[in-house]
């Protein structure tokens, strides 16, 4: 836990303003200690995990296969793993069902 203040006046100015403008209050004082502390330490665990994100390789998988369907419930063609059902309308590749035919 980074921030762990005890009372407001630990605050240093360029927090507090930050605090104020991400709350719907005059004083920062209007917001218990706890609340700000959770609040901030929340955000620094976010920032980290953004961090992580970011720098992991998210190449897209290019041995996945995929055939082509046009899905009368989403109304568009789109694309679905080989070998599994559309997510919609659940139908499969090689097998049309009536709506299909239409």
């Amino acid at each position: 836990m980074k921030y762990n203040y005890k009372d407001h006046s630990e605050i240093d100015p360029l927090m507090n303003e930050y605090i104020l403008s991400v709350n719907n209050v005059e004083d920062v004082k209007e917001i218990p200690i706890q609340e700000i502390n959770v609040f901030l330490n929340e955000l620094e665990e976010w920032y980290a995990y953004m961090q992580l994100w970011e720098s992991q390789d998210y190449e897209e998988d290019q041995s996945q296969e995929f055939w082509e369907h046009h899905c009368y419930v989403e109304q568009t063609t789109l694309g679905v793993a080989k070998d599994e059902p559309c997510n919609w309308c659940g139908e499969t590749e090689g097998v049309k069902d009536a709506h299909s035919m239409l």
